[in-house]
Formats: C-alpha cells, structure tokens, sequence
C-alpha cells in the first residue's frame, strides 16, 4: 500500500504540492493526470525517495519514507521498478549492460543478471538491441529499454512510471500498456503519471487530477475515467 498523506513541497520561491493526499492500494493501479509543471514528477520523487516532503507524510507498506536512514531509502528504491522520464543510461554500456545493472547493484550474480536482462528486453521487444551501446540509441529505443529495466526484477513490489508514452505512437502507448497489465496481474503496485488517462490496456480503475500542485479531481469509475480523456490537456 502506497500513502501521501497531507503532503506538500515548498521551493522558496513557490509551492509545488499543497496538501496531496492519496492512497493506491497493493495490487492496484493510480494515474495521475495533470498538465506540465502541476507537481507530478515531484510527487514521483517523494514516492522513491529522492526528495523529502517539505510536510506531510509517505508510507509505503509500513515505512515511513521522511527521517529514514540513505541505506534504508537506498533498499527501498531496490523494491522498486521505475520508468523514468528521460531514461539515463550508461552510454558506453551495452543495452544489456544497462538493464543488467539494475540486478547488479542488488548483488546478483553476474549470470542470473544477464538471463534476467534479456527475458525483460525479449518482453519489452527490443532484445534485437542488446549488444547496441545506450549512446546509439534513438530516443524511442532508450524508452523501450528504460521499460525493460523497469521489468527486470520480478521481486519488487512497486512500479512507478513518469510520463511512460512519452516519444510513443499509439501502437506502442498499447503494447505498453499491455506489460503494465501483466506487472499489476503479477501484483505489483503500479502508479503511472500521463497525459493518456485511460493508457489503453492498463486497465487503470482510479484517476487523480493533479493540477498547481493540488489533486481537484479523483475517480475509482473506469467509465469516468474513460470520459474525461477529453478534458484532460
């Protein structure tokens, strides 16, 4: 279970998030919605533990994300799978090098990592980009593999996705959707920010509106969600 409870973020010059309050249940898949600048990469931020809430309170499971130590933010983020929004790869890596790098920071070995690296590029459908080096990579080629990294642990229980269709046609905004269906029939956590609400084959039941920093709308019905993909910028 994912909580933001009264969160807020202040810059001194301006208020990012004012009195966030959300909970995604395990299992369960949240869209936030919003235009540019409304806070939702920040709100990604505070959920992985890069960034402290300037008030309020993130509690993943049962622990408390504000106060925590570096090295238990540090294996909180191991439970995690993120689609970032600019992928950053390790240039002079290869694709498979880079996505293997998600296990090997966790200690796995050599072997398991790079079995592990493949089967998750084969399901991101860019394992044809395996031995290519990251910095040679078109745009949306480091998206697919920022996806397969992201898909690289079956363990984590957490999958948090910024801006994922970004560079994408709505072929590929599908197919993705798709592999976010399977980690959430797996039952991982998934919380997605997008300009798609509905992200077709995510199966996505709840929407929040996040817009300068305050959620203004919240809905659980696939069907509202469903009709306010016109409203949304």
């Amino acid at each position: 279970m994912v909580r933001f409870i009264h969160v807020a973020r202040a810059w001194p010059d301006r208020e990012v998030l004012v009195d966030v309050s959300l909970c995604v249940d395990t299992g369960d898949v949240l869209v936030i919605n919003g235009p540019a600048a409304a806070g939702k990469s920040t709100l990604l931020r505070l959920l992985l533990g890069l960034d402290t809430p300037t008030h309020g309170w993130i509690v993943v499971d049962d622990l408390v994300l504000g106060g925590s130590s570096p090295e238990v933010l540090a294996a909180h983020r191991r439970r995690i799978g993120c689609i970032a929004q600019q992928p950053l790869l390790v240039a002079d890596l290869t694709v498979e090098q880079n996505v293997a790098l998600a296990l090997d920071v966790a200690g796995a070995l050599a072997r398991q990592a790079e079995s592990a690296a493949v089967e998750a590029l084969e399901r991101a459908g860019v394992a044809h980009l395996r031995g290519r080096r990251a910095g040679t990579l078109s745009a949306v080629e480091r998206r697919w593999v920022g996806v397969a990294r992201a898909l690289v642990r079956p363990e984590a229980s957490l999958l948090v996705a910024d801006e994922p269709t970004a560079d994408l046609d709505a072929r590929d905004q599908r197919r993705l959707g798709g592999l976010l269906a399977e980690e959430r029939a797996a039952g991982k956590t998934i919380v997605v920010t997008s300009r798609e609400p509905s992200l077709a084959g995510l199966g996505a039941h709840r929407l929040a509106l996040l817009d300068a920093g305050r959620i203004t709308l919240e809905t659980a019905t696939p069907s509202r969600v469903r009709s306010l993909a016109g409203r949304i910028p």
